[in-house]
């Protein structure tokens, strides 16, 4: 399953089950005791701690919260400003991978021309 994490498509195969075995490394609480907005606040905490540190995201935490995020909210695409919520959305997955494909072939470009792109 494809994941629109602000600027960047995340693959994540069988989300449930890659939660399932990496909960403990994200450090986000055993998941089926999380409700959709618990998922959501941890996740825009863990972004947060990284933008104030100017720290880029490791991808296994991508795709870890993104697996976090599909598994708990059923949402594909999420956006992460720095404030203390999130955009999220859920998007056909032809136009995740056609937007897969662009980001693939762009050198640059910020995040309002992916996010413009998909709305």
């Amino acid at each position: 399953m494809l994941f629109l994490l602000n600027d960047k498509i995340i693959e994540v195969d069988a989300p449930e089950l890659h939660l399932s075995r990496h909960w403990k490394r994200l450090g986000c609480g055993e998941p089926t005791a999380m409700c959709a907005s618990d998922a959501v606040d941890f996740s825009v905490m863990v972004i947060n701690a990284h933008l104030m540190d100017g720290v880029e995201l490791d991808m296994d935490v991508q795709r870890d919260l993104s697996a976090l995020l599909i598994a708990k909210t059923g949402a594909n695409a999420a956006l992460f400003n720095g404030t203390n919520s999130a955009k999220l959305n859920v998007l056909p997955e032809a136009v995740l991978m056609r937007l897969s494909d662009k980001l693939g072939a762009r050198d640059e470009g910020g995040i309002d021309e992916v996010w413009s792109g998909v709305a």
